[in-house]
Order: structure tokens, then sequence, then C-alpha cells
């Protein structure tokens, strides 16, 4: 990407890496390393033409999330996902979104 002059790196974190629950403290804290890497990359790539963006996604209807107590019809579909890594690739080169805090519409917490 550096040789070319540009790309797009994309990670994926967690709501969790920007809003931390207390029963949830080592996988908020990765999270939040997550988000912190993503930045670092970010600062470095850009002036390389290189985007990097990490998205923060809430309940995501996954198998890692089966068990959770939240209603699985109130989760954020990976097509969602899907069409938001699908939305950042069609941005023109001078757009760059370094993050993205995606929610489920009834999560406040």
């Amino acid at each position: 990407m550096i040789k070319q002059g540009s790309g797009h790196i994309i990670t994926v974190a967690s709501r969790r890496g920007r809003i931390a629950s207390a029963d949830e403290g080592a996988y908020s804290a990765s999270k939040h390393a997550v988000v912190g890497m993503s930045e670092a990359l970010y600062k470095e790539l850009s002036p390389k033409g290189i985007k990097v963006t990490v998205l923060c996604p809430g309940w995501v209807d996954t198998p890692m999330v089966e068990d959770a107590a939240f209603p699985k019809e109130e989760m954020i579909g990976t097509h969602d996902i899907l069409e938001t890594v699908r939305f950042l690739l069609r941005l023109s080169p001078a757009a760059c979104v370094k993050e993205l805090l995606i929610e489920p519409r009834s999560d406040l917490s």
C-alpha cells in the first residue's frame, strides 16, 4: 500500500472500545487497544495515501452473542457491517473516516 500510495485498512473493535463496561473490563481493554492501534496507524499512514478506519459496533448478531440477554431482533445485522465497509470503500480519496461507532437503536447503556 505504501508503494502504491493508496489503500484502506479497516479494523473492527467494538462499542466497548469506546464505552467501557464494569463487567467486561478485559474485553473493553482489548478493544480500546484496537482503537488505539488504529488511530496510530491512521496518523502514520494517512500522509502516505492510506486510509485507516476502525469500526466500533455494538451488539452484532453473530454466534459470539447467541446467549446474550440483548434481544436478537434488536441487534445489528452482519449485513449492516458489510454495507458500512462498502460505504467506506466508495468514498473519494479525499474523504477519510477515522472511526465509526455503530449502535443498536435500543442500546443506550
